[in-house]
């Protein structure tokens, strides 16, 4: 997932540097480059799927015309030596994981994910530092714990200590079925 605006464009830039970084082709090659969805965008018969006004819109509202892929395309050839000598864009590496984007978008898609009854699995948390999968893991369960406890009005700080109270058995059996969490 990736958030619309600045986010996305900086992602489109990230593919279409990737040639770049591969070493396959320089920054003055990459409008040319076959393999690339480059050439596509700044054609006037490409795919209407193939949307510009982002990728156009952040670099500082350029026209979808001839001149303003030129101007685009200038920008990657400069883009293309920061990436030459450092291997990554100017704008930093990307994140990686599941979602890419503010920390209120990642915020508002894990709500949602979870208001529909989705949990972040592995796959979703892949590329992630150990750190932030733990986090990331710990914040669901708790959220999926929560969810749980309110659908059966269990009340979490009113639970007992015993370990075999039914209301603990319940949400543990909930939990350990739907999340990677363990006893």
């Amino acid at each position: 997932m990736v958030e619309p605006g600045a986010t996305f464009s900086s992602v489109c830039d990230y593919v279409h540097l990737y040639p770049v970084r591969a070493g396959v082709v320089g920054g003055e090659e990459l409008i040319q480059y076959p393999w690339s969805s480059l050439p596509k965008w700044a054609k006037k018969d490409r795919p209407k799927w193939l949307d510009s006004s982002t990728v156009l819109g952040e670099r500082g509202g350029l026209s979808d015309d001839a001149a303003g892929w030129r101007r685009y395309h200038a920008a990657l050839v400069k883009a293309a030596v920061v990436v030459a000598q450092t291997g990554r864009p100017k704008r930093g590496e990307l994140s990686r994981g599941w979602c890419l984007g503010s920390a209120a978008f990642r915020a508002d898609l894990k709500q949602r994910m979870l208001e529909k009854g989705m949990t972040l699995d592995i796959e979703r948390l892949s590329g992630l530092e150990a750190t932030e999968v733990k986090k990331e893991r710990a914040l669901c369960w708790e959220q999926r714990l929560v969810l749980f406890a309110t659908k059966a009005k269990i009340r979490l700080g009113e639970l007992s200590s015993q370990k075999s109270d039914p209301a603990k058995t319940l949400l543990a059996a909930a939990m350990k079925e739907t999340t990677s969490a363990t006893n």
